[in-house]
């Protein structure tokens, strides 16, 4: 099976894989590829509130027991990721637990400098998501976008 899908809001997904049991939704074997010019856009899929970021593609396996993201390898901008995220919901929220790693974190200048969004923040979504994700970088750069391509 495999589903090519582009909403407005979200430049691509693709999920390719096998569904051994449909009908109970178990026996699973998905490859989930996202692509876009921002992460927050896909909060429409995922009901989860994510802060803006540069462009990204990200891909991993898809489990439906207990949504897991894993085996995930991608990009932000010029930041490389991997990891394994997951989502479920608790009552009429979401709650999002992971490990993220990325060999290089990769900052421009005037991104850097911002630590709130210039946008007004959805303070009941953000209230009705319960995050726990860890994040380690092997090392970082700022670097001045010059320097950067885009």
């Amino acid at each position: 099976m495999t589903h090519r899908y582009r909403p407005r809001w979200l430049a691509w997904v693709s999920l390719e894989g096998t569904l051994r049991d449909p009908l109970a939704l178990q026996g699973a074997e998905l490859c989930l590829v996202l692509r876009g010019p921002d992460m927050a856009l896909p909060g429409k899929l995922t009901g989860v509130p994510i802060p803006r970021t540069p462009n990204y593609e990200v891909a991993g396996r898809l489990d439906h027991v207990g949504g897991r993201f894993r085996e995930t390898a991608g990009r932000v901008g010029q930041t490389d990721i991997d990891g394994t995220l997951n989502l479920g919901t608790t009552g009429p929220g979401n709650d999002v637990e992971g490990m993220v790693h990325s060999r290089r974190a990769l900052a421009r200048n005037e991104a850097s400098a911002r630590m709130l969004p210039d946008e007004p923040i959805n303070l009941p979504k953000l209230h009705s998501t319960d995050i726990r994700i860890s994040y380690h970088a092997d090392s970082a750069t700022r670097c001045s976008k010059a320097t950067t391509r885009p």
